[in-house]
């Protein structure tokens, strides 16, 4: 993965993939602009091309360990809570 730094979008820090050398402010706000003018099913379109293209390392870590086991128990004794009565809804 290229370099990890953080980008502010709105206001809001973002963690992002690239250094700040490969990726200049005025280009930032270019984007965010033309993100403002997306209508929300493009949005969603960009989350899902982003998501497949750029995934986080949350949801590699999460693929990893469940294509090795390691949450196997965890989710059998959730089914199994489920199971007995002992969860609620939220």
């Amino acid at each position: 993965m290229p370099g990890s730094g953080f980008a502010t979008i709105d206001g809001q820090r973002h963690r992002s993939m690239y250094n700040e050398e490969l990726m200049s402010q005025e280009t930032i706000r270019d984007i965010e602009r033309a993100i403002r003018t997306l209508t929300p099913q493009e949005v969603e379109e960009l989350y899902a091309w982003l998501d497949q293209h750029y995934p986080q390392a949350i949801d590699s870590r999460l693929a990893s360990d469940l294509g090795l086991g390691r949450l196997d128990k965890a989710i059998q004794r959730a089914l199994d809570d489920e199971e007995k009565g002992r969860t609620k809804l939220l």
